[in-house]
C-alpha cells in the first residue's frame, strides 16, 4: 500500500511540474477560495499570486505542495525524491522570501 501511494504521488507530482513548466505561472483556483468579493481580499490575493511568481521554480513548487496541497514535508521529499533536509530548508527559504516579498514580519 505504502509503495503504491508513493508511486502516485510521483506520477502526481511529475504531471504537476510538467504543467508548471508549461505554463510558468500560478493558477488562481490554486489559492484559497474567497468567500466574498471584498476589495481587499482580492487584492492580498493578487498579492500572493505575485509573491509566488517571483520564487525561484524548486521553492515554488515546494510552496504549492506544503502549503496549498497540505503534504508533510516528509511526503515532499519521497514524492520528489530529495532529501528531507533539503525539502525543511526550502520550506524556511520561501518562508523567509515570501515574508520578504509581502512585507510580513516574522512571529
Amino acid at each position: 500500500m505504502k509503495k503504491t501511494k508513493s508511486y502516485l504521488y510521483s506520477i502526481a507530482g511529475n504531471i504537476i511540474k510538467n504543467n508548471y513548466k508549461k505554463k510558468k505561472e500560478i493558477m488562481t483556483d490554486q489559492l484559497p477560495d474567497i468567500e466574498d468579493e471584498n476589495p481587499k481580499n482580492i487584492e492580498i490575493r493578487i498579492d500572493i499570486e505575485r509573491a509566488l511568481e517571483q520564487l525561484p521554480e524548486e521553492i515554488k513548487e515546494i510552496v504549492i505542495l506544503f502549503f496549498f496541497q497540505e503534504l508533510k514535508q516528509k511526503e515532499i521529499a519521497d514524492l520528489l525524491n530529495i532529501k528531507l533536509s533539503l525539502v525543511k530548508y526550502r520550506v524556511s527559504k520561501a518562508k523567509e522570501l515570501l515574508a520578504k516579498q509581502l512585507e510580513v514580519e516574522k512571529l
